[in-house]
């Protein structure tokens, strides 16, 4: 008998919705859309909001290039993420709003709450390449002034630091805020992008089984192409890409050393990946 063949379209009887969080360049966007192409279950949106007054913004910035363009254009964002917050909860990129999770009980135990992370080194290597929301320039850095450079968050992150020393410290905080999100008793499913891509069948059967959501197909549907823009990389590279056991050796000693120490080893075993 076909697994799914019981499920398929039938509704869940905890799980009304599906929440995804993930620090930017630990493949929310794919995880996102093999949900949403695979799973009936609704998906709250990821976005951090829409300014109401589009035209009227971009008349008002026309004359601002650069920096100030994108700090203004940030700010809008934030505020958009902010009045979204209750309904949406919240940015997809953002440490998770807990503080509100934690006062609408009955939301947060019917949603199933799916965070995507990435070794930290192979973070590091991706948001060096794919830098989102910098106000800095890391391709005219080398990865070893990159990973020591200051980082400023934005408001949206939903952090407490006004910048951090290393991009490193950033992503530190969010792991922080998903463990504050398991510890809620929450719905809770933490994935590592190695592991996701190296069997997404599994992933997918897994999800299916425990919480018994409602399958869109009897087959798996999964994305071959990347979803970032100018970027032609295949699935299948991706898979040869990011192998756990490489990590220690993709990047210097000295380096590595310095992502391990600034991000912490105890987090690095949270997260279930182990220290070469």
């Amino acid at each position: 008998m076909n697994l799914w063949s019981t499920n398929l379209l039938s509704p869940s009887p905890q799980i009304k919705r599906i929440k995804v969080y993930g620090e930017r360049n630990t493949g929310t966007r794919f995880l996102q859309e093999l949900l949403r192409t695979n799973f009936a279950s609704p998906q709250l949106p990821g976005g951090a909001g829409v300014h109401e007054d589009r035209e009227g913004t971009k008349e008002d910035l026309k004359p601002y290039k650069g920096l100030f363009k994108k700090i203004a254009i940030d700010r809008m964002s934030d505020l958009s993420n902010a009045r979204s917050l209750p309904r949406t909860l919240g940015w997809k990129h953002m440490s998770p709003p807990t503080a509100l999770l934690a006062t609408t009980p009955e939301m947060a135990q019917s949603t199933l709450f799916i965070v995507t992370v990435k070794h930290p080194v192979f973070w590091a290597l991706s948001y060096k390449r794919h830098p989102y929301n910098s106000y800095f320039a890391p391709a005219k850095m080398s990865f070893s002034a990159f990973i020591r450079h200051l980082f400023i968050p934005m408001g949206r992150d939903n952090v407490d630091a006004p910048y951090y020393r290393s991009v490193l410290e950033l992503y530190a905080a969010k792991v922080d805020g998903y463990r504050a999100l398991s510890s809620l008793g929450v719905p809770f499913e933490l994935v590592r992008y190695e592991d996701l891509i190296a069997d997404v069948s599994k992933f997918l059967r897994t999800i299916e089984e425990k919480y018994h959501l409602p399958r869109c197909s009897h087959s798996d549907i999964i994305r071959q192409e990347t979803t970032k823009r100018h970027d032609s990389t295949t699935f299948e590279e991706f898979r040869e890409k990011y192998k756990v056991e490489e990590a220690a050796r993709v990047v210097s000693g000295e380096d590595y050393e310095f992502i391990l120490s600034t991000f912490g080893r105890e987090r690095l075993t949270w997260l279930g990946y182990p220290e070469h």
